[in-house]
């Protein structure tokens, strides 16, 4: 997993555009790296801040892909799609479109900058992580991820749920056992479904480092 603040030391270790827009598209989106890698400009829905794939050029060649893209996305798309009317969007330096084995290269080379190591898989698979621990349903995510079976990403949901709840309780019992078992109002105290999204909250926020 990638934190926001290794994300934004990747950034500033970044000095072209043409890498910071795919990383910041990837980090948006969620995307798969084959669709960061192939999108163009054909392949946007300006009017609805997506991007779609028809099933024939989708994973699995059974149904269409739809990424849906935040307001920052867009903007890159957007200003991608006059720069590059024809052509895959996302180009290096040289003009030429982006493939796996350049941004792994770039990759490694920010890594011995940073010592942050990461790649495109690992944002898309941060940023689910991001959505599921925000309170998201897995089955939510897991249609925005693109994925036919839900099933897997759900095991990882209910894994995060457990990690979520533990966390919570195991806090709570240190501050009343400083407290002297006083009561303390604490919005964390009995965590459940309904409340996910209250349990997850600035002061109580749980480590988030495991797969999805």
């Amino acid at each position: 997993m990638i934190s926001p603040e290794q994300f934004e030391t990747i950034l500033a270790a970044v000095r072209d555009q043409e890498f910071k827009d795919l990383l910041t598209v990837s980090w948006e989106t969620g995307c798969r790296p084959q669709e960061s890698l192939r999108v163009e400009a054909r392949h946007v829905d300006r009017d609805n801040a997506r991007w779609v794939f028809p099933a024939s050029e989708a994973k699995g060649g059974r149904l269409p892909r739809v990424v849906y893209l935040t307001p920052e996305a867009l903007a890159v798309t957007e200003r991608l799609m006059v720069e590059h009317p024809a052509g895959p969007l996302f180009g290096n330096t040289d003009g030429l479109p982006w493939t796996a084995d350049a941004a792994n290269c770039r990759f490694r080379r920010v890594a011995i900058k940073t010592g942050v190591h990461a790649c495109l898989y690992a944002q898309r698979h941060t940023w689910m992580n991001r959505l599921l621990m925000s309170g998201v349903d897995a089955l939510t995510v897991a249609v925005l991820a693109g994925h036919s079976d839900p099933s897997t990403l759900a095991k990882y949901y209910r894994s995060a749920r457990r990690m979520l709840v533990w966390t919570v309780f195991a806090r709570e019992s240190f501050h009343k056992s400083r407290l002297h078992k006083s009561l303390i109002c604490h919005p964390c105290t009995h965590p459940t479904p309904d409340t996910h999204r209250t349990a997850v909250s600035a002061d109580c926020e749980p480590s988030a480092n495991y797969a999805v």
